[in-house]
Formats: C-alpha cells, structure tokens, sequence
C-alpha cells in the first residue's frame, strides 16, 4: 500500500483548498441569487397582504363625532387664496 500524501504548507502561504462546485457557483451569482430571493420573498408579502379580508368598520372613538369627521373630509373651496400676499411679501 502506498502511503497517502500530505498537504504540507510550505513558506508562509498555506494551502488553499479548492471551493466545492456549488460554493464556486454561489460566489459567482450572489446578487442574482439574493435578487430573485428577495424579489419572491417582498412577492409574497405583497399577496399575503392583499388577499385578506378587510377588518370590518366599527364605530368611532370616543369623543368623535361623525359630523366632526365629514367636516375634516370637505374641501374648503371658500378659503381665500393667499397667493396674493405671499407675493406681495416677496417682492
């Protein structure tokens, strides 16, 4: 039987060791491979989260009434427009 040979190191370089074939290949297209990951994982959330049901509309919270709500959703089409003075201030 013939004895099996050693990796010395020799000088001060130590032996490299050759990367398995899939590491060579990860190495090679990491940000492909974290692109396409990322992309189906953010591709998921998005689904996940338009698929669900709608939480049903309850009441409002203390304190607040409807009218006060219609108030703050109308456009104030009366207000006077200030783009006049702001003029005036600049000139």
């Amino acid at each position: 039987m013939a004895k099996e040979t050693k990796e010395r190191k020799i000088g001060k370089k130590p032996v490299e060791k050759q990367d398995p074939e899939w590491l060579a290949y990860y190495k090679k297209h990491k940000s492909w491979i974290q692109g396409v990951i990322f992309g189906i994982v953010v591709i998921f959330f998005l689904i996940l989260n338009n698929t669900r049901t709608e939480p049903q509309s309850g009441n409002y919270p203390p304190g607040i009434d409807t009218s006060k709500v219609m108030d703050l959703l109308k456009t104030d089409s009366t207000a006077v427009d200030s783009t006049t003075t702001d003029t005036l201030i600049l000139r």
